[in-house]
């Protein structure tokens, strides 16, 4: 019996078919290094959202509005990488340390 591919190591999305990479992630790793690293910058919305938020010095947590110093903010995958969530732009996001605690808890408890 043969089993579907696994999604791609690297993005996640595209089925796995080139050393579990999935066509465009195997040829970016072929690819002139400027373009591997655009590739990879597309999978790092977390990195660029802490370094934005750095940089800013503060933010808003997106669930309870309040603004807070960027040191008390944490990056939140809305839907969790362990869940099939991808680390793209429209998948992360700004929480303050209770905000975040709060979701990961009901997360934890869909789970058990």
């Amino acid at each position: 019996m043969r089993r579907s591919p696994a999604p791609c190591l690297r993005c996640g999305d595209a089925p796995g078919l080139f050393a579990n990479r999935c066509k465009s992630c195997a040829l970016a790793d072929r690819a002139p290094s400027a373009e591997r690293k655009t590739v990879a910058a597309e999978h790092n919305a977390a990195g660029r959202l802490r370094a934005e938020i750095n940089a800013a010095g503060e933010a808003f947590c997106s669930r309870c509005l309040v603004l807070f110093c960027a040191a008390s903010l944490e990056i939140d995958h809305t839907v969790p990488l362990s869940a099939g969530g991808t680390d793209t732009d429209s998948n992360v996001r700004p929480l303050c340390v209770s905000c975040h605690r709060t979701k990961t808890r009901g997360e934890q408890s869909l789970v058990q």
